[in-house]
């Protein structure tokens, strides 16, 4: 929608003859998405062959505001918060700073919001002259050159001319003693950027027996090497980490956790972190957590429409317990939150007890369990029972006191989700009974459960049909297979950095507890005999899921592989 200052001043062009209606009506697609990013001035000289000056005395005369033809007398001045990237986003140029004053020249009309965000940005009076598009260009490559002669430009730092493993480990120990190796925070800030460009889940730095030290990151699902650092950071960038958190900077070889915001030019950084001493030296683990508000609906988990459809029914069927299940960085969270989205309206008291809270959902209560120091996180789980909360939300449930009291307030008549680390749903069942859980407790409560994995989606742009080999098809149990199947990989491109893969895919099992699978898991029965039992009732397991994708064309065996 256009400002209400550009359809004034449009009006007045039009009034002038300076622009006809069917100018307007006209206009190409791409000038019309220059209005956004270029503004309304140079978007109308490109498109109409407008005059600049003519222009700048129109928005002159409708705007009350001076109009300046010539730069005789005006310089580029010296004010640190006007550089380069700020007059190009705002297009404005500063001219006279005076006591609490500051005089800017615009190109656009002097938008009301622009003006006030300047006001409170330099707690200045704002005052605003329109000037031609040619001499605001011709200011501008003034502050541009200025700035090239005074301003040492910011290091750059490519992590291929300081990777170990790219350049060897005596130039490695040649460096170091040299000095020339650029300083921690500005390593520590391009592998953010890396890992930001990557869309990473979690940044690992650990140290090799070597003493060097290792980046890895871990995309779509899998680990991989992003630069192998000299033995000088191993010291200094975990510095930096620490007094970037809330944890001590001076403690360690103990366990940590904390959290940490990165600036990242014109966004930040949201990660949860953890150390733990190993025998080389301290790792270190970054995740990568997303701070915006969101609203997760089921259609957008990626899910088949009947895993969808049998997830509402196990949701809405009764009160109890329902698990997400999966190992670390595979969703489950997600998927959990999308549950309590759906099960969200004015009917319902909502509440989470989380560890941090990873994305803010509205309309449900968040509870963080690092603002309630000092507090028992089973406790915590009873003491929401008696705030009158309809469905509770729990973070990762880690030893019996939580399973307990997960199961105990499940059993009172509460919906309670809670997410579970476990390979698939069989195994959370035997392992939340390996937390100390009485079997008939957990038979009475449990109610379903969602597991799931990620695999690598096959690179679009690179896709190539290709004959498995026999005994990969064996491998995963495809041994009956025609020989004359093709199958889609990827052969690596620019897109997918080499990889033959772009993006992940979700897989899925939703196990719902019947009074049959109850009563196996009241007498403790094995694995076997429970997913025996479930597939009796149409259960079909994260496998399934997997060969469902890979005949479809979106993963590979080698993805299968790796989840089976």
């Amino acid at each position: 929608m256009a400002r209400p200052e550009d359809e004034k001043l449009i009006k007045a062009l039009l009034r002038r003859k300076l622009l006809k209606r069917e100018d307007l009506a006209s206009m190409s697609a791409k000038a019309k998405k220059s209005l956004t990013s270029n503004g309304i001035t140079k978007t109308f000289i490109a498109e109409f062959k407008l005059d600049d000056v003519a222009l700048a005395r129109v928005i002159a005369d409708e705007f009350s505001i001076p109009v300046i033809q010539s730069s005789e007398r005006f310089a580029a001045i010296s004010f640190p918060e006007f550089d380069r990237a700020f007059i190009d986003r705002y297009r404005i140029f500063p001219l006279i700073l005076h006591k609490d004053e500051a005089t800017v020249a615009v190109i656009d009309p002097p938008y009301e919001q622009v003006v006030e965000k300047l006001r409170k940005m330099f707690k200045r009076n704002i005052l605003t002259v329109v000037v031609p598009l040619s001499l605001f260009e011709s200011l501008s490559r003034s502050v541009e050159e200025k700035t090239e002669a005074v301003k040492p430009k910011a290091p750059k730092v490519n992590l291929e001319a300081i990777d170990v493993e790219a350049r060897g480990r005596q130039w490695a120990e040649t460096v170091e003693k040299s000095g020339e190796l650029p300083n921690a925070a500005t390593v520590l800030a391009k592998i953010l950027e890396s890992a930001d460009n990557l869309a990473a889940s979690d940044i690992h730095f650990e140290v090799t027996k070597d003493g060097f030290f290792l980046v890895r990151v871990r995309v779509d699902g899998v680990m991989q090497r992003a630069v192998t650092l000299p033995r000088t950071y191993v010291e200094s960038l975990p510095r930096i980490i620490r007094q970037s958190s809330s944890v001590d900077a001076f403690k360690k070889n103990e366990v940590q956790e904390g959290r940490l915001v990165f600036p990242l030019q014109d966004k930040k950084i949201n990660t949860r972190m953890n150390i733990i001493p190993t025998n080389t030296g301290e790792r270190i683990v970054l995740r990568i957590l997303s701070k915006q508000r969101q609203t997760l609906s089921l259609s957008e988990l990626g899910m088949s429409s009947h895993d969808r459809e049998s997830l509402k029914e196990m949701l809405e069927s009764s009160s109890g317990v329902f698990l997400f299940a999966g190992p670390p960085g595979c969703g489950k969270t997600m998927t959990m939150y999308a549950a309590l989205n759906h099960l969200n309206n004015t009917s319902r008291s909502i509440a989470t007890l989380e560890n941090p809270v990873e994305i803010e959902l509205d309309g449900i209560n968040q509870i963080s369990i690092d603002d309630l120091r000092g507090s028992n996180h089973a406790d915590l789980i009873r003491a929401l029972m008696r705030q009158d909360v309809d469905i509770l939300g729990i973070g990762e449930i880690h030893n019996q006191d939580e399973a307990e009291a997960l199961i105990e307030v499940g059993s009172a008549g509460l919906t309670v989700l809670a997410t579970v680390c476990a390979k698939d749903s069989i195994e959370t069942i035997l392992q939340i009974q390996n937390l100390g859980v009485k079997p008939e407790q957990l038979s009475l409560a449990l109610r379903g459960i969602v597991a799931q994995r990620f695999v690598r989606r096959v690179c679009p742009d690179c896709t190539e049909k290709y004959r498995p080999k026999r005994e990969l098809l064996h491998r995963v149990g495809l041994m009956h297979l025609s020989p004359t199947t093709d199958l889609i990989r990827g052969k690596g491109c620019k897109r997918c950095y080499g990889t033959g893969y772009s993006g992940k895919l979700p897989l899925f099992e939703i196990l719902i507890i019947n009074d049959a699978l109850s009563s196996l898991i009241y007498r403790r029965s094995s694995y076997s005999e429970l997913k025996t039992s479930a597939e009796r009732i149409g259960f079909s397991s994260i496998y399934f899921d997997a060969l469902r994708k890979l005949f479809g064309g979106y993963t590979t065996l080698e993805e299968v592989l790796r989840v089976q």
